[in-house]
């Protein structure tokens, strides 16, 4: 089955911000709390229109027509970085292939993720995030960082069919 990636506009994110946000929540095994959900759903559109500028990008992965993942970084990963794989998909690099979607349209990304968390740990490093902070220097929690040496792929205007 393939997938393909597509990139959120502003306006689709303002039609499909629910679904897409109850995707996150259902399939995100806790990691997104309600806070979390709330400040998501406020996100102005507006900053997705250039996110080579604001660091905002939201990315989904569709399979067979369905929804396989949903990915956001807000502030290049520093307010927020989201990444949820459905679990029927899982294990076959989707995260990872988001995660570099993330960073193509940002530009870099700077997260931190659960150290005990080795899946989104593993998911970080094959998306070419260098770990900056050990677990012990962040409350438990790993930060990780990347940017590309090419520049952000302003090309990529593809619209999100969620």
């Amino acid at each position: 089955m393939e997938t393909k990636i597509r990139f959120v506009t502003p306006v689709k994110w303002i039609l499909h911000r629910r679904r897409l946000l109850a995707f996150a929540a259902a399939f995100g095994d806790g990691a997104i709390g309600e806070d979390a959900l709330r400040r998501l759903a406020e996100l102005d559109p507006v900053l997705l229109g250039r996110p080579d500028r604001t660091g905002t990008a939201c990315v989904v992965a569709k399979a067979g027509g369905w929804t396989a993942g949903v990915a956001l970084a807000i502030g290049r990963g520093r307010e927020a970085f989201v990444v949820v794989v459905h679990p029927a998909v899982r294990g076959r690099g989707i995260g990872t292939t988001l995660t570099r979607a993330l960073l193509a349209r940002t530009g870099s990304l700077d997260c931190r993720v659960p150290a005990s968390d080795s899946r989104v740990v593993a998911m970080c490093r094959r998306a070419g995030l260098m770990e900056v902070d050990a677990p012990e220097a962040d409350g438990g929690f790993v930060r990780f960082a990347g940017a590309l040496t090419a520049g952000p792929d302003r090309c990529a205007e593809r619209e999100c069919e969620p």
